[in-house]
């Protein structure tokens, strides 16, 4: 086995590990390549971690790749083998949206959905009584005439009727075809 070590600082920074590979001038650089065993039975593991601040902050990990001043970037991989020449990336698998956004997404379709529900309820209402708002009220007859000293207070009318509210409370019903005084009400309490 191969252990690499750096040492201990009581005070100040501890040692530090840096493994560089070479340049290339007119080709590609130098590989870094760190690799566990294989075996029979268990694979051997490669750990990366970052060292512990019992004061402050803990050590970092940064995993970079290679800038390009050409072309793009070098590519960042995290794969574990499956089976043997079978590849899987093991980026998480997506679970949904989380509730909070499902929650919200359930309002705005329920929301949406009374919106249809009350557009097509107002244009039903709409095309529905129209027609009868739509309709010509009877005709209001040219003159009336009214019985010696009677004033009109109120004036109201059905299809073949019209009716007059006097001042002294009463209701003179006229036929509307002929003009005649068909019925007079009297009000309860009236003068």
């Amino acid at each position: 086995s191969v252990s690499i070590l750096t040492g201990n600082a009581l005070t100040g920074t501890g040692g530090a590990i840096s493994m560089i590979a070479g340049s290339g001038a007119l080709s590609e650089g130098g590989l870094v390549t760190i690799a566990a065993g294989s075996s029979t039975v268990i694979g051997g593991s490669v750990t990366v971690s970052g060292g512990i601040g019992a004061t402050s902050t803990g050590g970092a990990i940064e995993v970079a790749s290679g800038f390009g001043t050409a072309t793009s970037s070098g590519a960042v991989t995290v794969r574990s083998a499956e089976k043997e020449g079978l590849i899987m990336d093991t980026a998480p698998v997506p679970e949904g949206l989380p509730p909070g956004l499902r929650f919200l997404k359930a309002l705005v379709i329920l929301l949406t959905l009374t919106m249809i529900v009350g557009v097509i309820t107002i244009v039903w209402v709409i095309v529905t009584r129209m027609p009868q708002a739509m309709q010509r009220p009877p005709a209001l007859p040219d003159s009336i005439t009214l019985p010696d000293g009677t004033r009109a207070t109120a004036f109201t009318q059905g299809a073949d009727w019209y009716a007059v509210v006097t001042a002294t409370d009463q209701i003179l019903i006229f036929d509307r075809a002929s003009g005649a005084l068909r019925q007079t009400v009297t009000l309860l309490g009236g003068s």
